[in-house]
């Protein structure tokens, strides 16, 4: 018993030493090998490495004496189930562009995010794209190219990660009230680094149309509803994991057996119903509706004054939003700017439920 227990510390023993060298050997670094592997066979090490030990980092200065760029090479370790791993890559892009970025074509709505140091996560520029409708997103991701554009000429196979701000005054009004987290939706934090030519190719914008489309479509927002092709908004409902609206006209809506209904296969359901979706419901449904999608007034079945606005948000209010009965604020019940079923039904008498065919 007492060979077994004294075999078993030196069993851990040597596991912990040649992890060690596994992991000592994972952790070495041929940096010349990387710069001339990545082109940058002219460019030499200013220093020795410089570690971050917190944040697992390990960093080269490099020096493009050519271009005058200084740069970082950068070693992450990654730690993984089975064994410690890393990645190497360096921020040349990000340092090129930043010393040419007075360079640039004229470029008003774009910015550069990348203004702060260190940059050890970052490999490539970051542009933040600002736009207020589909219009100004055309007009912007035109500037965008422009600049991408440009610094492909100076490295022709940089790439270029884009960043999306649907920025609109109605988001803007959202900021401003500190609630703009119920529409995050619609913007693109990370969409992947691209070259000039890959940008050129459209795809990007239209991954940002579509984000945009999806958050702003369901809500009914006309600056963008107005501009969407009916293309669009076949896409949106074809690939939207939400229902339609159904109204009943008698019985109970959770009898599975109840037929009793009509579908309006253009108004979304989420589990709730928002102002946007209401309006159209309500005005199918013969309510007399005054005012536009994103702001109108009308009566309740039993006579009330009903306002809704998408102005109408509060960060101290449940939902961050509220409507109007009768001059007194209430807040939403559901979510941002949506009721429930329940309350619809209180309001105007109307029995809904989500509907889909699958």
């Amino acid at each position: 018993m007492k060979k077994h227990l004294l075999f078993v510390p030196i069993a851990i023993l040597m596991g912990i030493i040649l992890l060690g060298c596994a992991e000592q050997k994972k952790d070495d670094v041929d940096i010349e090998k990387y710069l001339r592997d990545n082109g940058f066979k002219n460019c030499v090490a200013e220093k020795e490495a410089i570690k971050v030990e917190e944040q697992g980092i390990t960093y080269w200065n490099i020096y493009d004496e050519e271009n005058d760029i200084h740069f970082w090479v950068i070693k992450r370790l990654i730690h993984n189930l089975y064994s410690p791993d890393k990645e190497v890559y360096d921020n040349y892009d990000l340092r090129l562009t930043e010393k040419h970025i007075d360079e640039l074509p004229e470029h008003d709505g774009i910015e550069f995010q990348n203004t702060e140091d260190p940059y050890i996560y970052s490999s490539c520029p970051v542009f933040l794209l600002k736009f207020s409708d589909m219009d100004d997103l055309n007009n912007k991701y035109d500037k965008l190219l422009d600049c991408a554009e440009y610094l492909a000429g100076l490295k022709e196979d940089i790439e270029i990660q884009v960043n999306s701000d649907y920025d609109s005054p109605r988001m803007q009004l959202y900021k401003e009230k500190k609630v703009e987290s119920n529409c995050e939706r619609g913007n693109i934090d990370y969409l992947g680094a691209k070259t000039y030519s890959k940008l050129k190719g459209g795809g990007m914008l239209n991954e940002i149309r579509e984000k945009c489309i999806d958050f702003a479509y369901e809500y009914r927002f006309p600056e963008i509803e107005n501009e969407m092709t009916q293309e669009e908004i076949d896409t949106f409902w074809a690939e939207s994991v939400a229902d339609c609206v159904a109204v009943y006209r008698s019985g109970d809506p959770d009898d599975d057996n109840n037929t009793d209904f009509y579908v309006y296969e253009d108004i979304y359901y989420d589990h709730c119903i928002n102002i946007g979706n209401l309006y159209y419901l309500l005005i199918a449904e013969g309510f007399d509706v005054e005012g536009e999608v994103d702001n109108y007034t009308v009566h309740s079945a039993d006579g009330r004054v009903c306002q809704f606005s998408y102005d109408y948000a509060d960060l101290d209010k449940a939902c961050n939003s509220y409507y109007v009965i009768d001059g007194e604020q209430i807040a939403f019940d559901a979510s941002f700017f949506a009721l429930r079923k329940s309350t619809v039904k209180e309001l105007f008498d109307l029995s809904i439920e989500g509907y889909s065919e699958e």
